[in-house]
């Protein structure tokens, strides 16, 4: 919500675009050129630079993906665990891009796509359908869809809860891009909204209050990103596992300590 900073540029873009009334689309799509020039030109520095291995003396572009960058493989390897790493990239991106349009609307004349529940609901859609695409094709449709009933492998009798669980596990993930989109709408929209309204009020008071306000607001940008991120990797996790590889593993394990 960048009304409350002054000239709104991405309303005046949209305008200028033929885009009237598209204002998040044109913000949306403003962040992702701007992350893909930023990737583009720290490929270039590293392409440059005499030892890839050892960093930049400064921060630049290069370093600062870099950190980024290793701050989402570390967390990825105890989320997802090592052998996910295939998965990575994508909820990297998604991290990436999140926290990039939560921030974007802290700058005077932008606005927060995140700020519009459309933008949002486009990203836990991606993220659904990906991710139970994936789990389809890792352990198979048979075996997602037995996993989604229980432990019928434990006893019999098990079956005749079969319907009522796989009915809850059904509900349970056609909710969750409702909960993905409505947490980060929510909590974006109120963020940006106090940050307007504090910003207003204390415009003409010549105090450092409105950057308090502004170092709470990155705060909430980054933790807002940084629960999306992490809840697609755990849904990512949940889908891709191999239940009958993890029995097959604890059973060798069990075997090797008798031995």
């Amino acid at each position: 919500m960048s009304a409350g900073h002054g000239l709104n540029f991405i309303e005046n873009l949209a305008d200028t675009a033929g885009l009237s009334g598209y204002e998040n689309l044109v913000s949306a799509s403003f962040v992702a050129l701007l992350l893909m020039g930023s990737a583009v030109a720290a490929k270039g520095q590293l392409k440059r630079a005499a030892n890839p291995v050892v960093p930049d003396k400064t921060l630049t572009l290069r370093n600062f993906f870099e950190l980024i960058v290793s701050f989402i493989v570390k967390l990825g390897d105890t989320v997802m665990g090592k052998q996910n790493r295939k998965y990575l990239p994508f909820a990297g991106t998604v991290f990436i891009y999140v926290l990039a349009m939560n921030m974007i609307g802290l700058l005077p004349g932008f606005s927060a796509p995140t700020d519009h529940a459309g933008i949002n609901v486009g990203i836990a859609a991606i993220v659904f359908i990906l991710y139970t695409s994936w789990g389809v094709r890792e352990v198979g449709p048979g075996a997602y869809l037995k996993h989604m009933c229980g432990p019928v492998d434990v006893h019999w009798a098990f079956w005749a809860l079969a319907p009522f669980l796989l009915g809850l596990e059904l509900i349970s993930h056609l909710v969750r891009p409702a909960t993905l989109t409505l947490r980060l709408f929510g909590n974006m929209t109120a963020d940006h909204t106090v940050l307007s309204v504090f910003t207003e009020l204390t415009r003409a008071l010549y105090i450092p209050v409105p950057v308090i306000f502004y170092l709470l607001g990155t705060l909430v940008c980054f933790i807002q990103a940084f629960v999306f991120f992490v809840l697609t990797m755990v849904y990512i996790s949940l889908a891709v596992t191999h239940t009958d590889d993890a029995h097959g593993d604890e059973g060798e394990h069990a075997h090797g300590g008798a031995h």
